[in-house]
């Protein structure tokens, strides 16, 4: 979960953050990649909540599925 949760925070840090901030120091990106690393965390966190609501609905679509 980890090892996902620091991918899609370099992806995101070298696509986006050092496409708008080109100058950005080692200590910035570190910073910036352990905030975006927490922020998806935190995400998929939420995700787990919301799915948990949908529940019956999820279960009705994987039965059409098959």
């Amino acid at each position: 979960m980890s090892s996902g949760l620091n991918s899609l925070a370099a992806i995101t840090l070298e696509d986006f953050a050092k496409y708008f901030y080109p100058n950005m120091t080692e200590r910035t990106s570190t910073n910036v990649s352990k905030v975006l690393a927490v922020a998806y965390g935190l995400l998929a966190f939420v995700l787990v909540f919301a799915a948990e609501q949908l529940g019956g609905i999820l279960q009705v679509f994987d039965t059409k599925l098959i």
